[in-house]
């Protein structure tokens, strides 16, 4: 008879755990948009283990943080990391080629890494058809993929594209060093690279 009164207290009881504070119901009742799962989309495709480095050696690209979002400006930002291999030959060569190349051809160097990933980005604008006349469009790219097509239309995407900022740093030195190879690419699709050490730049170009 006391087991029996037991299970009934325990049945009726109030499941004061299963309830969801007003934190929780307040995030609850928020919708997911479209765009936050294309950001969300776009951070997971940008992983290191995702997709490839530079064409010539062998690099990991990670995206260090979600995308972010400036309302303010209407600016999407992204924030990523070109990481070498430091197994594979090629790459310690083009380390070690990089170290030593005087400071314009260190960032010439950076800059065709800022290119590579702009073309696997899919920021790369090229003329239509591949003619010499003609709009220009951009190319597909890793944002393409991201992208919901079903739902949402290609010049939609190009819009965000026109707005989306790029900053890279070029993980090419150890720990104890102090230099700092970074690149960006603006709202207006401009790059620049710069070569940085303990936060004065000794060096930047825009090409």
């Amino acid at each position: 008879m006391k087991k029996i009164f037991i299970l009934t207290i325990l049945l009726f009881a109030k499941p004061a755990l299963s309830q969801a504070d007003n934190s929780f119901k307040t995030l609850m009742n928020i919708p997911v948009t479209a765009f936050d799962l294309f950001l969300y989309r776009l951070y997971e495709n940008a992983q290191c283990h995702a997709w490839p480095g530079y064409k010539l050696i062998g690099t990991l690209k990670c995206m260090n943080r979600l995308p972010q979002y400036n309302p303010e400006n209407n600016e999407l930002i992204l924030s990523l990391s070109i990481i070498p291999d430091p197994t594979d030959e090629k790459t310690i060569a083009y380390i070690k080629r990089i170290k030593s190349v005087p400071k314009e051809q260190k960032l010439k160097m950076l800059r065709a890494g800022m290119d590579t990933l702009m073309d696997d980005l899919g920021l790369t604008k090229s003329p239509k058809n591949n003619k010499k006349r003609g709009k220009m469009i951009y190319g597909h790219g890793l944002l393409d993929n991201s992208w919901i097509q079903k739902n949402f239309s290609k010049k939609t995407l190009s819009k965000i594209k026109d707005n989306t900022i790029v900053n890279v740093r070029f993980a090419i030195s150890k720990p104890t060093e102090y230099w700092d190879y970074k690149g960006k690419r603006d709202k207006n699709g401009n790059i620049s690279v710069e070569i940085i050490n303990r936060g004065y730049i000794l060096s930047q170009v825009e090409l």
